[in-house]
């Protein structure tokens, strides 16, 4: 008797636990006052509306999920603004490192969302649109985020804006290192941060991704891009500018080039030593009357780049070639970023994500055999899952991945790290 009693007790509890860590919000200071008290596991749902909030909502430093447990905030359509396209952020991470922000849209504000010396964080389902200056910023040594399925849309319609009105930027410009980093030769370090699945509207007037020197070891890929609102500003006639170095930027499509002449990549060398040994593979393009796919610079003030590899699996309709630099024989296949299953009553998921010794897979189905694909579609490795369903991935290098179960073809991606 005492031992039923018992556990019924624990099942009280335990749904008092899973209950406490959904936290319901419907008001902007509900949303501000869960911010501040988020703890590991908690997921913050929105419910549909408006929430805005002079200055926009901001996580405080030091409020951290982890690795098992993601903080989440859960948006289901609502709309976040600061209210003011002069002044403040719609949402920003200030020092936070594993949360799980998603389908949530950011609208009126000065910049739209910011993540500032924060790591492994997925940014998923954002929709960026009116917005005075960048759309989504990630910078101050903040490293390992996955931004994914983002829409981003008119950024930078206040005239202070021209010239930096970039929808996707990684990093910091040289010019803003003193600030940032306290030395103008101390880089702002923002590595091995993925922008997948992304799509652009006509009213970027800067690069849909500008990936700022200093920065290493990102992968875009995916992605669809769109130069129709490019204005040539500051050099804004590339959808994309890769001025870091090992950059993946693989299987994207891309149309409309600034006034028909603008390429579609570019490589840059702004400061010594960047801008190099990044790879560039399967690529569609569609350019304008001039202009290359792939524009790579090997030489200028700040030195050499000669270690780019641009792939002969990239394709260019329109424009003048693929690019100035010699293209090299790749084997390497697109794959599809999304995971939906034609079962949507079959799901899988693997824990932690990022992860950097082992996954651990979460399936409503069966998970036996399997096999992982790195970003260019080559099989890495395969194997059986064991009793616990733990896959051992130290042996992988740092980046991000796709697991597949070989025969019902159940597939999520993680990032190695």
């Amino acid at each position: 008797m005492k031992k039923a009693i018992l556990s019924s007790l624990l099942l009280i509890c335990s749904g008092f636990y899973a209950e406490a860590q959904i936290v319901n919000v419907s008001t902007a200071t509900e949303l501000q006052n869960a911010l501040n008290a988020a703890t590991p596991g908690q997921t913050i749902v929105l419910a549909p509306g408006t929430y805005s909030r002079s200055g926009g909502f901001f996580v405080g430093p030091g409020i951290h999920g982890t690795a098992q447990n993601p903080i989440t905030v859960q948006g289901n359509g609502a709309t976040i603004t600061s209210n003011n396209i002069g002044n403040g952020y719609g949402f920003a991470l200030q020092g936070n490192n594993y949360w799980i922000l998603s389908d949530f849209k950011i609208w009126k504000s000065m910049k739209a969302l910011v993540i500032d010396n924060s790591n492994h964080n997925v940014l998923s389902n954002i929709n960026v649109s009116y917005i005075g200056q960048e759309g989504i910023h990630v910078r101050k040594f903040s490293s390992y985020n996955l931004v994914e399925n983002c829409y981003v849309d008119s950024v930078g319609i206040t005239s202070a804006a021209q010239g930096t009105a970039e929808a996707i930027y990684l990093g910091s410009s040289k010019n803003n290192w003193l600030s940032i980093t306290g030395n103008a030769n101390t880089p702002d370090t923002c590595n091995y941060n993925t922008v997948t699945g992304c799509s652009f509207g006509d009213n970027v007037p800067s690069e849909n991704i500008d990936i700022k020197e200093g920065t290493t070891g990102g992968i875009i890929t995916n992605n669809a891009f769109n130069g129709k609102g490019l204005n040539g500003i500051n050099s804004g006639d590339s959808w994309v500018d890769v001025k870091g170095n090992n950059y993946k930027v693989d299987c994207n499509s891309g149309a409309n080039t600034y006034n028909s002449t603008g390429d579609g990549i570019q490589t840059h060398i702004l400061y010594t030593g960047f801008g190099n040994y990044n790879s560039f593979a399967n690529n569609t393009f569609t350019l304008g009357s001039a202009g290359l796919g792939i524009n790579v610079q090997t030489s200028g003030s700040q030195g050499s780049a000669l270690n780019n590899i641009v792939c002969n699996t990239n394709s260019v309709t329109g424009g003048t070639g693929v690019s100035n630099a010699n293209t090299q024989s790749c084997s390497a296949s697109c794959i599809s970023t999304s995971m939906k299953n034609a079962d949507t009553k079959k799901s899988i998921d693997v824990y932690p994500n990022p992860a950097s010794q082992s996954i651990q897979i979460n399936t409503n189905s069966a998970f036996t055999n399997y096999y992982i694909v790195d970003i260019l579609g080559k099989v890495v490795t395969k194997g059986s899952v064991n009793k616990n369903n733990n896959i051992d991935i130290s042996a992988l290098e740092n980046g991000l991945y796709f697991i597949t179960e070989s025969s019902t073809g159940l597939s999520t991606k993680f990032i190695k790290q």
